[in-house]
């Protein structure tokens, strides 16, 4: 059977014997079955007849002994009435915007913590001024809670003092910490922390790794917990829907007009006056919600600009118009946007906010000439996005029924 390994006390090698004295409540008592261990023959033990041999054991202790554990819930309204709890109460402002964190119609949730991973899917309200989270601060938000699942965490944590560091989380480059102080909960029965984290336009920073000890740095009954969040499942919901609006240029429009004539350059001036028939030129209006287009097109030659590449394309009927803003938040999102923020675009083009010929908090627009042929399509189809890949605003489609334009036809000599 098994056997205990003693030490003769007046035969202790010295690497053992300046440990006598010593705190050995954390001791183990180590049974070893030698008849289990290939290198030793039971009979050959035996018949030995005495029990003076050597036997080497490594024992590898872990600084912590306990894997500790975690666990993680979307807010709900009592997490959300929680949190407010911390708030001034005169502060009505911020305690509206925090009742919008969480969808109503389809809240996030966050899957259990298995392997070390939990996934966020649902949907997230786009909300403004949430002072708490930063001045001005705006965007999607996700709230959360990090919690002690069992009795002996909940024990280590409520002893440990306010600066205790107890949470760690990592994003990207960036990793900030968070201490006993910051939990929301103090119980025996309930230790959770409420979490707030902006939904990052970087996807690599919507992966966010967490690490917990509930006895906290340099404890060690407890082993740290790291799992990681995917955050990149969740539904943003815009604050506003994009809408846009189509106009028609005509010759009185001499802004737009002079800002073309620059855009085509030298030698190619005069082709702009040919572009707007004097007598009829075409006009975009708006019906029941639909833009329609009439009036007469005049056939162009000689349109280099048009389309450098493609000569086939450098005559015809053009129709020129522009695509406009219609609120001050639509042009503020655009203003807000980058350069190189895509705007407008339909079929495989795009065109970013540098395009755009009016770029002012009272005026934003952008001059659009299309080449309109008899065996095209009816209608001439927009995607307008006012902050390019921002989430504040959804796209919007602009379709315009160009059915009823008049065509002119290109006389004999190809000259109208």
């Amino acid at each position: 059977g098994p056997v205990a390994l003693t030490f003769n006390r007046n035969n202790v090698p010295d690497t053992v014997d300046k440990y006598r004295g010593k705190d050995w409540s954390n001791a183990c008592l180590i049974w070893v079955d030698l008849g289990n261990l290939p290198e030793f023959n039971t009979s050959e033990l035996k018949s030995l007849g005495t029990t003076d041999f050597t036997y080497t054991v490594k024992v590898t202790v872990a600084s912590d002994t306990v894997q500790a554990s975690a666990a993680s819930t979307a807010a709900d309204q009592t997490i959300l009435d929680k949190f407010k709890e911390g708030i001034d109460p005169e502060d009505k402002d911020l305690l509206a915007v925090i009742d919008q964190l969480v969808d109503k119609e389809d809240p996030a949730q966050l899957s259990e913590i298995v392997n070390g991973k939990t996934t966020a899917t649902g949907s997230l309200p786009y909300v403004e001024n949430f002072s708490w989270y930063g001045a001005g601060a705006e965007g999607n938000f996700f709230m959360f809670t990090i919690e002690a699942k069992t009795a002996e965490e909940r024990a280590a944590f409520l002893k440990l003092d306010d600066n205790t560091v107890v949470v760690k989380n990592k994003r990207g480059e960036t990793t900030k910490q968070s201490t006993k102080a910051k939990f929301d909960s103090l119980t025996e029965d309930s230790v959770y922390m409420i979490m707030v984290t902006k939904i990052s336009d970087n996807p690599e920073e919507n992966i966010v790794e967490y690490t917990v000890d509930w006895d906290g740095d340099g404890g060690t009954k407890f082993a740290p917990y790291t799992f990681t969040m995917d955050l990149t499942q969740l539904t943003l919901k815009p604050k506003y829907d994009s809408t846009a609006t189509a106009d028609s240029v005509n010759a009185e429009d001499s802004e737009i007009i002079s800002a073309l004539k620059t855009a085509v350059g030298v030698g190619q001036e005069s082709v702009v006056d040919s572009l707007i028939d004097a007598e009829n030129p075409a006009v975009i209006t708006e019906e029941s919600g639909t833009l329609k287009a009439t009036g007469n097109l005049p056939y162009v030659t000689g349109f280099e600009w048009f389309n450098t590449a493609v000569e086939e394309e450098q005559e015809g009927n053009y129709l020129v118009f522009t695509i406009e803003a219609k609120t001050a938040e639509e042009r503020a999102a655009f203003m807000a946007a980058e350069k190189s923020a895509v705007i407008v675009s339909y079929g495989d083009k795009k065109i970013t906010k540098a395009s755009f010929d009016a770029k002012t908090k009272d005026s934003v627009y952008l001059i659009m000439i299309a080449r309109i042929t008899a065996d095209g399509s009816d209608t001439l189809t927009y995607t307008v996005d006012w902050d390019g890949d921002g989430v504040k605003f959804a796209p919007c489609e602009l379709t315009i029924n160009i059915a009823d334009l008049i065509l002119s036809a290109a006389d004999a000599d190809g000259i109208e």
